[in-house]
């Protein structure tokens, strides 16, 4: 509970708490799980609790101007989870703001304010287990180390309740119960990110601020007299009891977040005061400051012990001894470590005590105690502040890693033992000890102070446009930051180019992944600038980033003498020089890019039905989804103009669709592609540059204007107050109204083509109500001839006409006919030759199906549906014989597959794939080809027909398909791969990623997938 789990807990507990601090006081069905539920009893218990509470005190009378559940009722109660439920968050802050439901026709406003005091009463489910309780309570301390809030518990031993025991005034309080969610769980198979500028990463900086001005923890006492803004994304807020700014990593909160975190910042460091120990690595180390005073314990071992080392009798122990000066306001911060305790008690932050005796034989009945004061509270990613001029080190109390120190390096030592260590220990257990190799260690961790007077905060505009990054290590180690803020407008964006990087990544990983951490690692924060980034590590980053608003951080971190230089330009982007309107996010953008910023090819919006976002969806400005274009139609989620990569699991990329980033190559064999036909910008974009669109700079949107329309729609006019002046730039908007229907209301908008958004009649009256809203509805239904039936939402409201939802018995109308070869009507649509159905009515055909063959389409559609002409959509389907029992058929390459799941080498694999008629194994001659075996395999490794049997030379690599001896124009290999120097014959594996390696042909075994043509007619 101390890692993941607690962080899939804490954004649920922060929506919670922000909609209690708003004054939502509501309470969840028993049947919904969730985490945490605001409740106000409202039963017997409730009454006779606010019965004590006014005899209690005078002063402690429940304030009737906080809203009571009671008062509302339990449809009230029911209503409000439900509308937490399904809102999305622009209508869930347009509900806290105290605006009237645009749902309900009756107005409920609900009153916004903190938690009286900062105290929040809460309670466990009984249905919640000791380590999830555990885990809760690990989250309320933290929420408590950088907020206002105080969490206590409902009910005491005296069954007092804390709002009687606070005087709180009102009797509302916090149950958590029990929940299981996999959201961003990317650690399952097929799992993939919501987002991919959003790393699934353990941080919570954004949802802890969130809490904090929620609460107006900036307006406390103890904050009022601290006069300080704080800037670039911190904010003001009680950090351990104390005022001060709280700020991203890298930035110095004594300034307001306005400057880097250096080592001058501090002139005079004081620990925490108190009686305490730190221990040392070995005897050449010395005590932080002139606080500690350097001491050794001496630990005997037996001679005749089997467990004695064999040039020691001894163990010393040194250790540095807190006796004088440290500072009373300073508190231990939230960490999993340990002290040793020199006194009865251990030092005020929430330690607890811990006796470990030391005896080297079970027959020894002297021992030597060592006494521990231990805590494990906060996140693992969380940074502790400590005084970082002076090399220390702490006890580790987990199995996991060291927690961070802000300004120092962290490294895990271990201090070995030879003999037999028993443990007495006082209270829970703890995990002072791991037992490697059959001796029991102790685990330290050491802290180095980090090199940090380097780096700054930089703001760009029109006059200084860039800003240059050199940086060569001649530090043992470095931790530096660099601030870039765009100051022109809210709208100004930052371009990132590394020319030069050379970082040596020293990891347990075996390369060097943009989301993995790393020792040596330059990070790039264009999200935002409290949220994790992107590692840069390696010798080459060709791609450009532009940051999410206008900031973007860069923090570099090396450790040791090893390599780390780079140079990189930072650029500012105004909006007029962009190709669409920033304010909008790209909604009005209709331009022809059709790959993603890393250049993958967009998949057309028809074909993403199963998506969230398709062009049948009502809701988003789905009337610009064109082809396979890059386009923004939920332009409060995504933040630029994006579109869909992969079909399964509907990945999603941004687009640079301005081309403001630079064109480079992936691909290792770019140099053999053919620079006029055929050249794919997919791995190749630098070397294809000739095939990407130009950049077209008249088409900046500072210059692209739409006039007044002119066109009409039936029933529907402008409104006149939309309509003052006679040039409108992009993304401005005129409203239309219907004539008879003076509610009705639709806009349209300037595109950045210079003409105005698609529109339709919009008016519900006899005259306009048998029409079609868009255009584009008798074209849809030829495409996707199914559509009326299963998107009702579209059918009812834009194409009413087409889909036959009026004026059902009048012409045209359809006769059902029979299907081609080998082709049937599906039993289940009730429909039989012969009848007659209206416009938008679908029929479905299928193949026949026998146990002996295998029936696929060869030609004609499945589904056709009945035109506004009279006509079927398509034409006649017709079935025939083409793959064998038990293969799949991919009519992309028109080749039959089928997968085997026993583990053979790849000459082994190859001679069963030549068992079967004309079959081999795979051949991946495209990258369509890729997609269909990726999704084919199931996430395995496989064989691949791709080898290699001549040694590698510059001009010949020596890779071919067998068996036709074709040489490969596609190749999708792994970082690394394939290894130039190796000389022996070499095969290629397929990843579960769909990465290639090359590995040895007859030491490996793998699964494999053999093709096959289709049969011939």
């Amino acid at each position: 509970m101390h890692g993941v789990m607690l962080l899939r807990v804490i954004s649920l507990l922060t929506l919670i708490l922000l909609l209690a601090a708003h004054g939502n006081a509501f309470r969840t069905p028993s049947e919904t799980n969730g985490y945490g539920e605001v409740t106000d009893d409202s039963n017997m218990e409730h009454h006779m609790i606010r019965e004590r509470v006014k005899r209690r005190s005078r002063n402690c009378s429940i304030d009737p101007s906080i809203p009571d559940p009671s008062l509302f009722g339990l449809e009230k109660m029911r209503y409000w989870a439900e509308e937490v439920m399904t809102r999305s968050l622009h209508r869930i802050k347009v509900t806290l703001g105290g605006k009237p439901s645009a749902d309900k026709g009756d107005k409920v406003e609900v009153k916004a304010g903190p938690w009286p005091r900062g105290i929040i009463p809460y309670k466990f489910n009984s249905t919640l287990t000791r380590n999830q309780k555990k885990g809760v309570k690990n989250v309320l301390r933290t929420i408590k180390a950088f907020t206002c809030l105080k969490f206590v518990a409902y009910m005491n031993k005296k069954r007092q309740t804390a709002n009687e025991r606070f005087c709180l005034r009102h009797s509302r309080y916090v149950v958590f119960s029990e929940i299981t969610t996999r959201v961003n769980k990317v650690q399952y198979r097929k799992k993939r990110p919501v987002n991919p500028d959003l790393e699934l990463s353990h941080s919570r900086y954004y949802q802890i601020k969130a809490l904090s001005q929620a609460n107006e923890c900036y307006g406390c006492k103890k904050c009022k007299r601290l006069k300080i803004n704080c800037e670039n994304h911190g904010y003001l807020t009680l950090v351990n009891g104390r005022c001060a700014c709280v700020c991203p990593s890298g930035l110095d909160p004594s300034t307001g977040c306005r400057s880097v975190f250096t080592s001058a910042m501090t002139e005079k460091e004081f620990y925490p005061s108190g009686s305490y120990a730190l221990p040392l690595v070995n005897s050449l180390a010395d005590c932080p400051n002139k606080e500690f005073d350097k001491r050794r314990i001496q630990l005997y071992i037996d001679p005749n012990s089997r467990y004695m080392a064999k040039s020691n009798q001894t163990l010393e122990l040194f250790y540095c001894v807190h006796t004088r000066g440290g500072e009373p306001r300073i508190k231990w911060p939230l960490g999993s470590y340990c002290i040793f305790r020199t006194s009865q008690r251990c030092p005020r932050a929430g330690f607890r005590r811990f006796r470990t005796v030391y005896k080297y034989d079970a027959s020894n009945t002297e021992a030597k105690p060592l006494f521990f004061c231990c805590k494990r509270t906060g996140f693992a990613v969380d940074e502790m502040v400590l005084p970082f001029k002076f090399s220390f080190t702490l006890i580790q109390n987990t199995r996991g890693r060291c927690r961070p120190v802000k300004g120092m390096y962290h490294e895990r030592k271990q201090i070995p033992y030879q003999v037999e260590i028993k443990t007495e220990v006082e209270g829970k257990n703890n995990s002072l000890y791991t037992l490697k190799h059959r001796k029991k260690t102790v685990n330290l961790c050491s802290y180095r102070p980090a090199f940090t007077d380097c780096g700054g905060v930089f703001d760009l505009n029109r006059r200084s446009s860039s800003y240059s990054v050199h940086y060569s290590n001649d530090r043992d180690i470095v931790q530096c930051t660099w601030l870039f803020n765009a100051t022109e407008t809210e709208y100004s964006r930052l371009v990132l180019d590394i020319e030069n990087v050379a970082i040596e990544h020293v990891s347990d990983m075996r390369k060097c992944t943009q989301y993995s951490r790393h020792v040596n690692e330059l990070e790039v924060r264009y999200q935002q600038v409290g949220e994790p980034g992107i590692s840069v590590c390696g010798t080459s980053f060709p791609k450009s980033i532009m940051s999410q608003n206008s900031t973007l951080l860069l923090r570099l971190i090396t450790v040791g003498r090893q390599w780390a230089n780079f140079t990189a330009t930072v650029r500012a982007i105004e909006p007029e020089d962009m190709c669409y309107s920033m304010k909008d996010n790209g909604r009005t953008y209709v331009g022809d890019v059709n790959f993603t910023r890393d250049f993958e090819p967009c998949l057309p919006w028809s074909e993403m039905t199963h998506c969230p976002v398709h062009m049948f969806k009502l809701g988003i400005f789905h009337t610009v989804l064109d082809g396979n274009k890059c386009r923004n139609p939920n332009e409060e989620i995504k933040v630029r103009p994006w579109c869909y990569t992969e079909k399964k699991d509907c990945k999603w990329n941004y687009c640079d669709v301005c081309l403001n980033g630079r064109a480079f190559d992936t691909r290792l064999d770019c140099y053999k592609t053919d620079s006029v036909v055929d050249c794919p910008i997919y791995g190749c974009a630098k070397t294809c540059s000739h095939v990407l669109p130009k950049k077209e700079t008249n088409r900046r949107i500072g210059r692209i204007t739409c006039g007044r329309p002119t066109d009409t729609f039936v029933g529907t006019e402008p409104i006149a107050d939309s309509l003052p002046p006679n040039i409108f730039y992009v993304g401005e908007a005129i409203m239309y109204g219907c004539k008879s229907q003076s509610t009705l209301r639709h806009a349209r908008f300037c595109l950045t083509n210079g003409q105005w958004s698609p529109m339709g009649s919009i008016c519900f009256d006899d005259t306009a109500y048998c029409t079609d809203m868009w255009f584009r509805c008798p074209e849809l239904i030829k495409k996707h001839p199914s559509f009326c039936r299963i998107f009702r939402e579209m059918t009812s409201f834009m194409c009413r006409f087409t889909c036959g939802e009026c004026e059902k018995k009048t012409k045209p109308q359809c006769v059902v006919k029979r299907g081609g070869r080998l082709a049937v009507l599906r039993k289940k649509q009730g429909l039989a030759v012969g009848d007659r159905v209206c416009r938008g009515t679908s029929v479905y055909y299928r193949c026949r199906l026998t146990r002996s063959a295998r029936y696929l389409p060869d030609s004609g559609n499945e589904v056709r549906a009945c035109l506004a002409s009279g006509k079927w959509s398509g034409s006649q389907l017709t079935c025939r014989n083409v793959c064998p029992r038990l293969w799949k058929y991919n009519p992309e390459n028109r080749m039959c597959y089928k997968k085997f799941n026993i583990r053979l080498n790849h000459f082994k694999a190859s001679r069963k794939c030549s068992t079967f008629k004309k079959a081999q194994l795979i051949s991946l001659k495209s990258r369509d080809e890729w997609r269909f075996i990726q999704d084919f395999k199931d996430g395995d490794q496989i064989w691949i027909g791709l080898v290699r049997l001549l040694k590698v030379t510059n001009d010949d690599p020596g890779w071919f398909w067998s068996p036709d001896k074709s040489r490969p124009r596609f190749a999708n290999w792994h970082s690394g791969h394939p290894f130039p120097k190796s000389t022996d014959k070499r095969c290629v594996v397929m990843g579960s990623r769909g990465w290639w390696r090359s590995v040895q042909c007859e030491n490996n075994t793998y699964r494999f997938v053999c093709q096959t043509p289709v049969r011939r007619k």
